[in-house]
């Protein structure tokens, strides 16, 4: 039975989702058995979900993944340290971990935002330059 290009590009929609939250997550835990604590492995992990997500979704969805990582970063960072030292977190102490979570989100959430937006020109240039004729540059019109 053959299919189109539509069709197969529809069937890679459904791993958006799972590409943007997974990632990270598996990030996390990966830097949290290591014992270093939210790091690498996890910006890694946001960042490449993010970017796959964005090249897998829809164009109305890359907003939607471009957005995300305002919100799913930090929550992540919270989930995986409450996770891993909840017991260390009590009174000041969740006040003063909450404050440092967010520092450590930040440069992950620009990183991550800068990701989806890169698909997303990257996409929406080469889905203008796709009508072209050959030997035809690209206009900014």
């Amino acid at each position: 039975m053959p299919t189109d290009a539509g069709s197969a590009s529809r069937r890679w929609h459904a791993f958006a989702a799972p590409l943007a939250v997974g990632l990270p997550v598996v990030g996390a835990a990966v830097d949290e058995t290591t014992g270093s604590g939210i790091g690498r492995a996890f910006a890694i992990g946001a960042v490449l979900g993010t970017l796959l997500a964005a090249w897998v979704c829809t164009p109305a969805g890359r907003l939607w993944v471009a957005l995300a990582p305002p919100v799913l970063v930090p929550l992540l960072i919270a989930a995986a340290e409450l996770l891993r030292h909840g017991d260390e977190y009590r009174g000041s102490a969740l006040a003063a971990g909450a404050v440092r979570w967010g520092t450590e989100a930040f440069p992950v959430i620009l990183l991550s935002i800068g990701a989806a937006l890169l698909v997303t020109l990257v996409r929406v240039a080469a889905g203008r330059g796709a009508g072209r004729g050959a030997g035809r540059g690209m206009s900014l019109s």
